[in-house]
């Protein structure tokens, strides 16, 4: 794909350069504070004063990710103040989690322009939020509003992101101003060097979802919760993101096949899981025809204990996937948009099956799994790690 010229992006990139970007005194005191510390190599306290962190959330499965890296931070004694926009079941989630926030956008549907102007008013509306706060950095897992406005305040930005589609043309050449942009070690460098340089990457062992999974602790109380007989195969379904920019009809072919072909058996119950309005109502319209065999929750729940409490996943979606993955549980894909390369690792690991037709539901393996709940794996401390990058971002000049 050829790289595309954007006037918007390249005044930020030239804005932001590091010629004219001069390093502020307070900045120089930290860095001093920071090197003479002890601590240049080490993962872990490296401030003797706290920093006063931004951090945006756009989707609702971020929310999950930042929540252990925010309490980290805090806990290192630094202030984390959180944005987020109205994006499907967001603002739920992180009242789940118990965490404080200032609403500012709202999701805008899968119209490109409506996509571009969205971010852009979103972007002017989190500039007017941000003036006058001092924010010694900013974070995210991939926001494109945030890149705007934090290029154009000049704040130093650390952003996680675990799909490769991100980092094409035009919102990927914005990634160039970004201080440090943090991936899985299983993406490619020959994509990320397309867009990123070589000293903005960092990598970590594992995939994000690690991040919160390996602290997971479930409650056996959700199947009884949900009036669900512990003797049926229990089917978690997440349907396919119809609002997102690459989403493909056909995943919702796919689904429907799911669905027919799961009632199709005696014993199978389904949790769907709706993400939007729509879905949700059809589900329940669903669950009138086939006598509640179909469960739609009443709330927002979460997610890892859905998944723990469930025979199988199948999911139109990414998180839920590598979830499912993380926790040991069997998971089938029926996304069909670009395939990331996190997603065909989880699939060669055989944590993951694609189905890619509908003669590929006969795939999946409807049956009750093993009540056992494997060891997860935690690769070293990964939330410190991510902890750490945030806060050595707003050092590194």
């Amino acid at each position: 794909m050829s790289e595309v010229s954007d006037p918007v992006v390249d005044f930020l990139i030239l804005s932001t350069s590091s010629e004219n970007f001069p390093l502020k005194d307070k900045d120089k005191t930290l860095r001093k504070s920071y090197e003479s510390s002890g601590h240049t190599k080490e993962r872990g306290r490296v401030l003797k004063k706290s920093l006063k962190i931004w951090v945006d959330i756009g989707h609702s499965p971020h929310v999950a990710f930042f929540v252990p890296i925010i309490r980290e931070l805090e806990k290192e004694g630094h202030e984390v103040v959180i944005t987020a926009r109205n994006s499907f079941q967001t603002f739920d989630l992180l009242d789940l989690y118990g965490l404080k926030y200032k609403k500012i956008g709202v999701h805008y549907g899968n119209d490109k322009i409506l996509k571009i102007y969205s971010h852009l008013i979103r972007a002017m509306r989190l500039l007017f939020f941000a003036l006058g706060e001092n924010f010694s950095v900013a974070a995210s897992h991939g926001s494109q509003s945030l890149q705007i406005a934090a290029c154009l305040l000049r704040i130093p930005q650390c952003m996680s992101c675990d799909y490769e589609p991100s980092f094409e043309p035009t919102f990927g050449k914005l990634m160039k101003v970004l201080r440090k942009v943090i991936v899985p070690e299983v993406v490619p460098d020959d994509v990320l060097l397309k867009t990123l340089k070589p000293q903005q990457i960092r990598k970590y062992p594992g995939i994000k979802e690690d991040v919160y999974v390996h602290n997971f602790r479930p409650d056996s109380g959700l199947l009884k919760a949900l009036k669900i007989s512990p003797k049926d195969i229990v089917v978690t379904l997440r349907p396919p993101a119809t609002y997102a920019h690459y989403h493909s009809s056909e995943s919702e072919k796919l689904m429907a096949g799911v669905i027919s072909f799961a009632l199709s058996k005696p014993g199978i119950t389904l949790i769907f899981l709706p993400r939007t309005h729509k879905q949700k109502k059809e589900a329940i319209q669903l669950s009138k025809e086939h006598s509640g065999r179909v469960i739609v929750p009443p709330r927002v729940l979460d997610g890892l204990n859905v998944i723990w409490n469930s025979d199988l996943v199948v999911s139109g979606g990414g998180t839920m996937n590598r979830e499912a993955a993380a926790l040991g549980i069997p998971v089938y894909s029926i996304f069909q948009g670009p395939i990331c390369s996190v997603d065909r690792h989880l699939e060669r690991e055989g944590k993951l099956v694609f189905i890619e037709s509908l003669n590929d539901i006969e795939k999946i393996r409807l049956e009750k799994r093993e009540p056992v709940m494997q060891s997860l794996k935690k690769h070293f401390n990964l939330c410190s790690f991510l902890a750490h990058e945030i806060i050595t971002t707003a050092l590194d000049r």
